[in-house]
């Protein structure tokens, strides 16, 4: 889904400001159940003998299972209507800010490829954020400080009864401070 509206602010001077968003679907896959069946495997697997080193490649080869969520990426993005904002750009950061793109049809071979890519990329809604706010200072550089980012992340869970949200509504300028100030 896309959107989009514009709104002129009357003063001494016309002010145009123009928002410009998307929703995408995807797949995340969840970091702490899958831990727990890592250990678990770690565990099952020195019972039975399996030297340590073997143990340690094939967690690394092979990810565990956990449960999955229909995860929903939601960015918008609003600036001054001089500026352009690329719906292709928006859409693909919140396509690869989760741990896997959904796809309607798949064959068995490609089926198997996504639950791996999302098995190993997992992610909580946090994560999924912080990804597409990175993603959006890196790859608007030409937008100015004051333009208002909202960006949100909701999963629809698998195994329990509410769903996981997050979400960061910022200016462009506060993300960059704050990504800029991290490493």
């Amino acid at each position: 889904n896309i959107f989009a509206e514009a709104k002129a602010i009357r003063g001494k001077t016309l002010t145009i400001r123009k928002l410009v968003g998307a929703e995408v679907l995807g797949i995340t896959a969840c970091p702490c159940a899958q831990e727990i069946m890592v250990d678990k495997a770690r565990k099952e697997l020195k019972k039975l003998g399996v030297e340590s080193d073997v143990v340690k490649k094939f967690l690394n080869n092979v990810p565990m299972p956990t449960h999955n969520q229909r995860g929903r990426g939601i960015i918008s993005i609003e600036t001054h209507d001089s500026h352009f904002v690329s719906l292709e750009k928006i859409i693909n950061i919140i396509e690869n800010s989760m741990s896997s793109q959904m796809f309607e049809l798949l064959k068995r071979a490609d089926e198997a490829m996504i639950v791996e890519r999302a098995h190993k990329n997992p992610k909580f809604v946090e994560d999924c954020v912080r990804t597409m706010a990175q993603k959006i200072v890196n790859q608007f550089p030409e937008l100015p400080d004051d333009s208002v980012i909202v960006v949100k992340q909701i999963n629809e869970e698998s195994i329990h009864r509410h769903n996981a949200f997050a979400e960061r509504k910022s200016t462009l300028g506060e993300l960059r401070q704050e990504i800029n100030n991290i490493g």
